[in-house]
């Protein structure tokens, strides 16, 4: 469902997916390519040629283009057949009575709609949730220097950091360090580890977090104080909003010009 939103990314540096799709493929620290090797490459590929030239009635391939067939891709990858959306088209027993008592929770006592609300359960903005770190940013050399680069990319600077400033890096204002984008809660079932750092490897040990936050400076949450009881019932919602696992078969790739 990344097609629907407006902000990409932990740090929310793109606004849409062709912008997501250039930023990850040009990007020193992830695709490290350059447009014009992308293009050459593409170029000496004759099925794709064919289908681009009918697809953008062009002999040419322009970058955009590129970008452009990625996220129409990713656009077809859609979870609205979940359980919880057809409870709203009036199945009353597709959420089972855990589910939907973790439904009166999610938006009762837990408050997790002031966040995670609309259609795709995020309202696209950046928060602090000081969520745990797991020290691997700090551990490991290789993630240093990568995170260094990004950081340099960034600000026009290299700095050692412990862990990932966020928004910060994309506003330059010391009140967005350590905020993230709300994640929207679709499909959430498959995509384990959670959080931007991948702090959390469950639903369940996530929902722990929320309700019994640490208490860091500057995080915008506080203890909620469920009942394990209403925390089972709350993962049991959460379980909720994912449909069947969409799955992707590698495609047999064309050949270059012989």
């Amino acid at each position: 469902n990344s097609g629907f939103l407006k902000r990409l990314f932990w740090d929310g540096r793109a606004s849409s997916l062709e912008e997501q799709a250039r930023a990850a493929m040009t990007s020193p620290i992830e695709g490290n390519g350059h447009p014009a090797l992308m293009i050459a490459r593409l170029q000496e590929i004759p099925e794709y040629m064919e289908r681009i030239g009918k697809l953008f009635n062009s002999t040419r391939l322009a970058e955009a283009d590129i970008w452009r067939a990625i996220a129409a891709f990713e656009r077809t990858l859609v979870d609205t057949d979940t359980p919880f959306d057809r409870f709203l088209r009036g199945e009353h027993d597709a959420l089972s009575p855990a589910a939907r008592r973790g439904m009166k929770v999610f938006s009762g006592k837990a408050n997790c709609t002031s966040c995670h609300n609309g259609a795709l359960l995020t309202d696209e903005a950046f928060h602090v949730t000081s969520v745990p770190d797991t020290g691997q940013l700090a551990a490991s050399g290789p993630l240093q220097v990568t995170f260094r680069f990004k950081v340099l990319d960034a600000l026009g600077s290299a700095m050692a950091l412990s862990e990932d400033p966020g928004r910060f890096l994309v506003t330059r204002n010391l009140a967005d360090r350590g905020a993230f984008r709300t994640a929207p809660l679709r499909h959430t079932r498959y995509t384990a580890p959670y959080m931007h750092n991948g702090a959390f490897w469950t639903l369940r040990e996530v929902v722990d977090f929320y309700n019994a936050p640490q208490h860091a400076t500057g995080s915008e949450l506080a203890p909620i104080d469920l009942t394990e009881a209403e925390v089972k019932d709350l993962v049991a919602f959460l379980e909720c909003l994912s449909g069947p696992q969409i799955t992707i078969e590698r495609p047999s790739l064309p050949s270059y010009r012989e």
